[in-house]
């Protein structure tokens, strides 16, 4: 066994932890003589495959390949990775990760897992390997020799609370862990006995298994005298207001900066910034972006779908509900399967029911929207549809009934999401349709943060097809315009929501924030198959006739016929609709600066054609 703790590690020179003692349990029952070998991992993997060991505790399962040693075929354990950050920095989104000095363990699951989400994500982070342990990882955190740690979930509920650190709210890299045995015909019989015994410890409620789960990951229940309670929960009730409040603070501010520590003037200068922006902002801009951040990861989940099964889907979207929702202490998803089966489960003991059925059916189908199961209160479900039918259900346990309005505003996208992915599965005939809805929920996002551009990706739409349409243009390119038109701002779903509604003038540096959003709509775009052949329009309908645009500086017909037919119906609905640094344009204001701007600004043939058909007359979106 290696250093994983509480799934395995040694304390005062004994082998302990959740895989040790089930072990040891299981041993006993079949008289078996253990000899225990303390190593690091990637040493266990490399005896085991060579066949110098016999069994290692805490492997992570991978579907990629098949390994060089034995893998049990019964989960222990469900895992995930997650960060925290020192007193001194701050980080809400996974992009903050940006320039940051990351602290992981050499060749750990999780740590391969976050590099290459790292590349994926286009972000360069700081990593800082060390060869020792979780416990290393966060002694770099809180001597500042790290801004971030990553270690697993089942330490930071084992060990967190003994270090001065913060979370982070980001998950990472769900797993599973098993035990593995080297290829020895003798092992097999071994694995297959682990496995059998694991799989009935689970179905018994009472049994060792769950011990050991109370014991390591959930609080040990005590008893004390009535007054000592009495001080512990006034104590715990003065400490939780006051973590509340600077977690709620945490949350309200998203600041770059990359030299936090190396300036005391700029420390200064940014805790002031820190508290201006406490006085201003509203604790619903704090929950629309948290719940923002968590929607851009589901975004790619679904952009990835075409590849990804079911299960993996559902259990990815539990995955992330639990970490949303952050009061659900377990969950599972049941699919309609001639019964409900139970395809994903973790936590309060959902992570045994996988592949077992629900007999409440009756009950299941009369759900119209999310609600608390009856009878249970503790216990809330989500319906996912497909044409009206309810095709699966969401259900979190949440020991403390907390305010359902909050719950419903984190869990609304979720159930939007699963149920579009049901329906893509199982009705393949509407993916267009499904990628519109997908798209237009992408633009609602946008405007949700930046509402005096509500509406305005459906104008610069129709706007642009209509101006396709008199230029000659054959349906599919039309077509294609619309929708261009549909998400030509996506690329602001990572703009910082204080630039996108500042109502003062933008500094240099914001606006040249505000002129990347053309690039990142078109990598977004391009993650998408369906999508491909709109990147390259969105991405240059900011370029100008003279090539004084951006982002490439293009000129007359080397940008795309589409492109300059976009920038044409963008600049007249923007000139004609309200905006924070500005009021709107009249009719006769905006035409005469498109008629003033023809040949410098627009390509002169589309502005004679808008003007010509009078299509400055069509109907806006209210």
């Amino acid at each position: 066994m290696y250093d994983y703790p509480p799934l395995c590690y040694m304390e005062r020179g004994k082998f302990v932890g959740i895989f040790p003692e089930l072990l040891n349990f299981i041993a006993r029952l079949h008289n078996w003589t253990i000899k225990y070998r303390f190593v690091d991992f990637e040493e266990g993997i490399k005896l085991l495959s060579e066949g110098q060991l016999d069994l290692l505790c805490a492997v992570p399962y991978s579907a990629k390949g098949e390994p060089p040693y034995l893998m049990g075929s019964e989960s222990v354990f469900n895992d995930w990775a997650v960060l925290f950050s020192n007193v001194s920095t701050y980080v809400a989104s996974f992009v903050e990760l940006d320039g940051k000095k990351i602290a992981i363990v050499k060749g750990d699951v999780h740590s391969r897992a976050i590099v290459e989400s790292a590349r994926k994500f286009g972000i360069h982070p700081y990593f800082l390997e060390t060869e020792g342990s979780y416990r290393e990882v966060m002694k770099m955190v809180v001597a500042q020799m790290a801004d971030v740690g990553l270690v697993s979930r089942s330490f930071a509920l084992h060990r967190a609370n003994v270090y001065n650190v913060k979370k982070i709210p980001l998950i990472l890299n769900p797993v599973e862990f098993h035990f593995a045995a080297a290829k020895k015909a003798s092992m097999v019989k071994v694995l297959d006995i682990l496995d059998r015994e694991v799989a009935d410890l689970k179905r018994d409620d009472s049994s060792v298994y769950y011990e050991l789960m109370d014991k390591y990951v959930r609080v040990k229940r005590q008893y004390y005298p009535r007054w000592l309670k009495a001080v512990i929960l006034v104590f715990a009730c003065g400490i939780t207001v006051l973590y509340g409040g600077f977690y709620t603070l945490q949350r309200m501010v998203a600041l770059r900066t990359r030299q936090l520590q190396e300036k005391k003037e700029e420390l200064e200068a940014y805790h002031q910034e820190l508290s201006a922006m406490h006085e201003e902002l509203q604790l619903t801009n704090v929950t629309l972006n948290k719940a923002l951040e968590k929607y851009r990861v589901l975004v790619k989940t679904v952009v990835e779908m075409d590849v990804m099964d079911e299960t993996r889907f559902m259990k990815d979207l539990l995955g992330l509900s639990l970490h949303l929702v952050e009061e659900a202490q377990g969950g599972f998803v049941a699919v309609d399967d001639e019964g409900w089966k139970v395809v994903a489960g973790m936590g309060y003991r959902y992570d045994r029911m996988e592949g077992q059925y629900f007999e409440k059916r009756e009950i299941m189908n009369r759900i119209k929207d999310i609600m608390f199961a009856p009878g249970d209160p503790k216990c809330v479900l989500v319906p996912f549809k497909v044409g009206g039918r309810v095709a699966a259900i969401l259900g979190l346990y949440l020991p403390i009934k907390r305010n359902f309005e909050k719950t419903l505003l984190m869990l609304k996208p979720l159930q939007t999401l699963g149920s579009s992915f049901l329906t893509i599965k199982h009705l393949s005939k509407i993916k267009g349709k499904f990628q519109s809805e997908l798209i237009k929920a992408l633009v609602k996002f946008i405007e949700m943060r930046d509402p005096y551009t509500r509406g305005h990706s459906m104008n610069v739409a129709r706007l642009s097809a209509e101006i396709a349409e008199k230029l000659g243009l054959d349906r599919e390119n039309i077509k294609l315009l619309y929708w261009a038109g549909i998400v030509h701002d996506v690329g602001k779903v990572v703009i910082r929501m204080d630039i996108l509604q500042k109502p003062e003038k933008l500094t240099r540096e914001e606006m040249d924030e505000v002129r990347r959003h053309p690039v990142l709509g078109a990598i977004i775009l391009n993650e998408l198959e369906e999508t491909k052949k709109l990147a390259k329009i969105v991405k240059h309908h900011h370029e100008r006739w003279d090539g004084r645009g951006y982002p490439d500086g293009l000129k007359g017909e080397e940008i795309p016929l589409g492109s300059r037919i976009l920038a044409l119906a963008d600049a007249f609905d923007a000139m004609r609709s309200e905006r924070p640094y500005r009021r709107a344009l009249s009719l006769e204001e905006t035409l005469e600066e498109i008629r003033t701007c023809s040949g410098t600004q627009f390509d002169p043939e589309v502005v004679k054609v808008f003007l010509q058909y009078r299509l400055y007359e069509f109907k806006k979106t209210p």
